[in-house]
């Protein structure tokens, strides 16, 4: 049996964070959630505005990503790793991340 809790509440990200105990195994985990609907309407009005094709320079935004995902990747090493992010960023499914098109 699962018993679930309100661990933490951040009005300002609206990240939730809920705290669940398995009475079975006697583990705890805790689940993140994130809003994430302006994330992706924001991008989506961000990456319509810009039809560059013209190659990424230095310090230009080529995503947003909620800090829950974010968080996430950086504690599978993606984050951190040049050709693993620009992998992630490229792949289709993470298109909603995306602000702009291209290849990263």
């Amino acid at each position: 049996m699962i018993q679930s809790r309100l661990f933490d509440y951040d009005p300002l990200t609206g990240i939730t964070r809920i705290w669940h105990w398995d009475t079975d195994t006697e583990t705890a985990t805790i689940e993140t959630k994130q809003p994430v609907d302006d994330v992706f309407d924001h991008n989506k009005h961000l990456y319509n505005q810009n039809k560059r094709q013209t190659p990424y320079g230095d310090m230009e935004r080529m995503a947003t990503i909620p800090m829950a995902l974010y968080y996430d990747l950086a504690r599978k090493g993606i984050l951190y790793d040049q050709k693993a992010l620009k992998r992630w960023l490229n792949d289709r499914d993470n298109l909603v991340f995306r602000t702009r098109p291209g290849v990263v």
